[in-house]
């Protein structure tokens, strides 16, 4: 990658970046680039795909109900509440 690209990258992205870090920048990622290059060799061909490169078995449960004091504990945590509500600072005025 040669730092013109990086520069347009970095005016798409609204980043102010110096010439110094731009070589840099045009180095690394043109040595992530060839990487990814090397990595078109392998055999994936009796690979199947993957959603996850995790095992996620497990990671769910089923829903179960919660009694209705729940929230009552909940709200008990919470600095201001109004009317059985979580009250919060309010952003857009």
């Amino acid at each position: 990658m040669d730092r013109t690209t990086v520069d347009w990258v970095a005016r798409l992205a609204r980043l102010e970046i110096d010439e110094r870090t731009s070589a840099r920048l045009a180095a690394q990622l043109s040595a992530i680039l060839e990487y990814f290059r090397s990595l078109e060799q392998l055999a994936t061909a009796g690979i199947a795909p993957a959603a996850h490169p995790g095992d996620l078995r497990g990671s769910t449960r089923p829903d179960e109900e919660a009694a209705a004091s729940a929230a009552a504990q909940l709200l008990a945590n919470v600095p201001r509440t109004r009317d059985g509500f979580i009250q919060v600072p309010r952003i857009i005025e």
